[in-house]
């Protein structure tokens, strides 16, 4: 378990630091003139499924989102994702039997590696809220990383035998903008092995 909570934590902290290095990128477009209201009425983006590298998990999100590849590579993420104005998503699973203890308290020990690596950080109260069948924990964190501002939202997650955390961040001044729409995708969450019985 200390190994494997090790590799948790240096998972996170490159979560991080990827995060600030896009920053400036965010910052560069974010002067650009704002487009026409005509402009912004563009026809909904069509939804598209997202699928773990390892074939565990699902989740659905607009076409806007894409696979971030190499520009974005977390260890011991099986999936992360990006979109256009800085946000950002990761999944990483892990076998809920190797971590002998209950989902309430998992949550609480990625939230302490978390806050490790975040200056200033200011972390919103924990929410115990239901992803379709699965019991999860959502929690907002906002802070500093290399000096560029961020707000994260961290879900961690009971899925059948895995404990799974869904990371999603963005540009501070975006947070409210992002925010419903990582719970959005939030609620698509799915083991694959269950898409047939929701189909039903």
């Amino acid at each position: 378990m200390k190994k494997r909570g090790l590799c948790l934590a240096l998972a996170l902290m490159l979560v991080l630091i990827c995060t600030s290095c896009s920053s400036s990128s965010v910052k560069a477009k974010a002067e650009k003139p704002s487009v026409s209201a005509s402009q912004e009425t563009e026809a909904p983006a069509k939804e598209k499924e997202f699928e773990t590298e390892d074939g565990l998990l699902c989740i659905t999100a607009d076409e806007n989102w894409s696979k971030a590849g190499d520009e974005l590579e977390i260890e011991d993420a099986s999936l992360v994702l990006s979109k256009k104005g800085g946000a950002r998503m990761a999944l990483l699973s892990e076998y809920r039997w190797n971590f002998p203890i209950e989902l309430v308290e998992y949550n609480r020990m990625v939230l302490r590696q978390m806050k490790d690596h975040i200056s200033g950080d200011e972390a919103g109260e924990t929410e115990a809220i239901s992803l379709g069948e699965y019991e999860a924990f959502r929690t907002d964190i906002t802070g500093s990383v290399e000096g560029a501002k961020q707000a994260y939202r961290i879900y961690c997650i009971h899925a059948g035998e895995y404990y799974v955390q869904l990371i999603c961040w963005c540009p501070k001044d975006r947070q409210k903008a992002f925010s419903p729409e990582f719970n959005r995708i939030a609620k698509t969450l799915l083991l694959t092995e269950e898409k047939g019985e929701t189909a039903e």
